[in-house]
């Protein structure tokens, strides 16, 4: 099982595990040779979830056996704001490059 850290204290509202077997010579995974997997919000039981509290750090959990050398981990966030003046919510987002020794 693998295990990563957010050290951020707001619960994401979107968690995906993206795993390729390589990346080009420029750093960037080919979109056509990875896999996507959606994390689960407390879903003990899926090969990718996390868990966390608001105040908390958030932690993701995914199944090693599924996973490949090279990992994009994004998330996003709901970014909230009294002022906006509709019912739509803005999200931030990131993603982190990751090589995961086998």
């Amino acid at each position: 099982m693998l295990t990563l850290t957010f050290d951020t204290r707001q619960l994401p509202s979107r968690v995906v595990l993206y795993s390729y077997p390589e990346v080009g010579r420029n750093g960037v995974p080919d979109e056509t040779d990875g896999r996507e997997e959606r994390c689960l919000f407390a879903e003990g039981s899926a090969t990718c979830w996390y868990q966390g509290r608001e105040g908390e750090e958030v932690r993701v959990f995914a199944d090693r056996a599924d996973l490949g050398e090279f990992l994009v981990l994004h998330a996003a966030w709901p970014v909230l704001s009294t002022q906006s003046g509709t019912d739509d919510v803005d999200m931030v987002s990131g993603s982190w490059l990751l090589r995961i020794d086998p």
